[in-house]
């Protein structure tokens, strides 16, 4: 790391208590949560590989100054002069995950969403933050949250659990035409309604079974 940017990774250290790795990693796991495909896991305090579908690729984790609000961005970086930010440490050392911008860096840089999955993924993260999502009223069939979760189970490898399915929820996000599938707040499965694509996050998947 050159110089400069060491200082501001140390100073959100300070800030945090801890790597910044673990900063970035709790953002992706949100990410996760959210339905994004990614699975992260921390090499050393300043280091993290990211895994989609079985592709990964090892980031170095860095920081760059925030003016408004003010704070850091902690992000990304994969070549060494490319950032994808992951979030926002305030000054008061709260920690905000910012994933709208992740499915863009994941395509144009990682490589490791397609341009036109990276596109969707930004059309439901703005859905989701404008408040687009409701609950389905009516549900095709095929769309129903018991065969959409075990679909995704089981091409995760997963069992289905009923207890899961108890607290499931069936939601609707017009902008997108997207059933999703929310279970506690975490929606590991999304599935389209025109073309019938179903996308899922095998890390919210796990999370939702504990």
């Amino acid at each position: 790391m050159e110089e400069i940017e060491l200082r501001l990774v140390e100073e959100v250290e300070r800030i945090v208590g801890g790597g910044i790795s673990g900063v970035a990693h709790h953002a992706l796991v949100e990410a996760a949560k959210f339905g994004i495909p990614v699975e992260p896991y921390r090499i050393d305090r300043r280091t993290l590989m990211l895994r989609v579908r079985g592709v990964s690729r090892i980031f170095r984790v860095t920081a760059r100054i925030s003016e408004e609000p003010p704070g850091y961005w902690v992000a990304l970086s994969l070549l060494g002069i490319d950032r994808g930010d992951v979030a926002l440490v305030h000054s008061d050392g709260r920690v905000e995950p910012r994933i709208e911008f992740l499915p863009g860096y994941l395509s144009s840089t990682a490589e490791l969403l397609s341009a036109a999955e990276a596109d969707v993924w930004i059309m439901r993260i703005e859905s989701v933050k404008e408040g687009h999502l409701r609950e389905a009223e009516e549900v095709p069939k095929g769309f129903e949250p018991d065969t959409l979760l075990r679909r995704a189970l089981e091409e995760a490898g997963l069992e289905f659990s009923e207890g899961v399915l108890a607290r499931a929820r069936l939601l609707f996000c017009y902008p997108t035409n997207d059933y999703v599938v929310d279970v506690d707040g975490v929606k590991p499965v999304w599935a389209n309604r025109i073309t019938g694509t179903l996308t899922y996050s095998p890390l919210a998947l796990r999370l939702i079974l504990d």
